[in-house]
This record gives C-alpha cells, structure tokens and sequence, in this order.
C-alpha cells in the first residue's frame, strides 16, 4: 500500500499594517511566497497617513484582501481582520518583520504535528545599522532565557482551541504578550530552527524607549490580571552574560531596563513615542539551531 502524502495544512493570516510604506512590498511579496493555495491572508490597514494602501494593492492584486480604516489601533484592526477569516492555525504578523509564506507553512506544520496552541519563529536582529554598544544590548537581551523561550514576538501562530480562549482582541500595547498569557506554557513553543529577521532602535536612547514601551504593555497587561510568562534564571543568565560581554555591556543593559521601568510610569501625556526603525529592508532567514521546538 502507497504512503499517505501529506496535505499541507490551511491557515490564515492577519498583518496589521499602520504607515510600513518603506517595506510594505517587499515584506508583502516574500509572506505570499510559499503560502499554501486556499490559505486566508488579509492585510488591515489603519490610520496610515503614508502610501501603504497602494503600495501593497499594486504589490498584491488579488493574491490577498485589504481592509482600509481611517481609525489607527493594532487591535481594531486584528478584530476587523477576524470577521473575515476562518481557518486555524491563525498568525498574527506585524507587518515589518520580513517572514515567507513557505515559513508559515512549516511552522503550521509544526504546529499540527506537536499538538500546540503556539508556535512562534525565534528572533534574530538586523544589527548591522547598530552601535557596538546597542548591538551588544540585543544579544544579551537574545542570550537570555526570556529571549530564547518565553519571547513569543511578531509572528505567532495560534490553533482554534488556543484562539477560543479568549472572545475578541483587546486593547493592549503588549499584544502578542497577551496572546502567549492566554495559553498554558506546556502548549507552546518557539521553533528553534526557524527565525524571522527585524530591525529595532540602533542607538542607546531609542533602544530605552523601546524598552519603556514594552514595559508600559507588560503593566498594562499585569493591571488587567493577565499572567506574562515568565523564564526562570535570568538573573543567573545576566550573570553569565556580564563575563561573556564584559562589565561595562551588562551595566548598560541594566541601566537602559531600569530607564525603560523608569520611563513607563510618567503620566502618559510624558511618555517616549515607540521608536521603530524602518529605514531598510530584511532578509528572511531559517537558521539551523535545533529541531526541537522550545517549550
């Protein structure tokens, strides 16, 4: 009797978009590469005041839905986006980080095939606009037990019985934070093996008000009862870290979190803007780490 052949699975895909006009067609091109036929992909566009809305129509044609709002908001635009797709796995995609259709499909394969409500490609930085110091910054951050296993950050898959865990997206800062809260850690994992690319501050002081952002989604979220995941040893890790990076790197590291904390609890009105850093593009990348997923 013949093998089986494998079916790969349908899926849909959701990427907020908000003024991504410097990388929205080459990030666009590289997701509807590889994606599987009958895959859902909608691309929510909201608040852009640039020319993301056609850039991604003369990029894309017919190959993916655009939903337009004037209104700005990650989270109206994912809800927006939910009404219209069906089908599980569902990934959430930020639309500046450069993923492959072909990735998602692995990873969806992934998913299936270890019975998860999770899944997410590991993080690797564009350092190469970076200062030393910053670049330096982004690999202790990576080398950290957070970085390595609880990071679930701009591509995350989630299963039909992970989504059913929660009714419609809220409004939050942190939301893939709040996506990986909702599911228990022995249902999720992060795909050593495979990685998605992004540029984030290169300088010192916009890598503080990045951090300050994501401390100000992670008080929001803990305001709100959500449970963050959390890795263990990480002050043991920082420890390692300073004698692999040096004294002056670590204390920097500290500052810039301490800042960041510091930063988060000013009155709104005083808060930094979140720095993001677009100027060129990405390469998608799969890195031969481990086959084993990272729970």
């Amino acid at each position: 009797m013949a093998d089986a052949v494998a079916i790969a699975p349908v899926f849909s895909v959701i990427v907020p978009v908000f003024n991504e006009a410097g990388c929205v067609a080459d990030h666009a091109a590289a997701l509807i590469g590889g994606l599987p036929a009958g895959c859902e992909l909608v691309f929510s566009l909201n608040g852009c005041t640039d020319d993301s809305e056609s850039i991604l129509r003369a990029t894309i044609g017919d190959s993916a839905r655009i939903l337009v709002r004037a209104e700005a908001g990650k989270a109206l635009a994912i809800r927006a986006a939910e009404a219209l797709v069906t089908l599980f796995p569902r990934f959430y995609v930020d639309a500046d980080v450069l993923v492959s259709g072909a990735m998602l499909s692995a990873l969806a394969d992934r998913m299936v095939a270890g019975d998860l409500d999770l899944i997410a490609p590991a993080v690797a930085f564009d350092l190469s606009g970076a200062t030393p110091l910053v670049a330096t910054l982004q690999r202790i951050w990576q080398g950290l037990p957070h970085g390595q296993s609880t990071a679930f950050h701009l591509v995350l898959g989630v299963s039909r019985s992970g989504r059913a865990r929660w009714g419609d997206f809220p409004d939050v800062i942190a939301d893939d934070a709040f996506i990986a809260s909702q599911i228990p850690a022995d249902r999720r994992a992060i795909a050593g093996d495979m990685a998605v690319t992004t540029r984030q501050a290169d300088r010192f002081w916009p890598y503080v008000q990045m951090r300050a952002r994501w401390a100000q989604g992670n008080a929001e979220l803990a305001a709100r009862g959500y449970r963050i995941p959390q890795a263990a040893g990480q002050r043991q890790a920082l420890l390692a870290a300073t004698r692999k990076h040096g004294l002056v790197p670590a204390l920097a590291y500290l500052t810039a979190v301490l800042l960041a904390r510091l930063l988060s609890r000013l009155p709104r009105r005083m808060r930094p803007r979140w720095h993001h850093d677009r100027a060129r593009p990405l390469a998608v990348h799969a890195t031969a780490v481990a086959p084993a997923l990272r729970r």
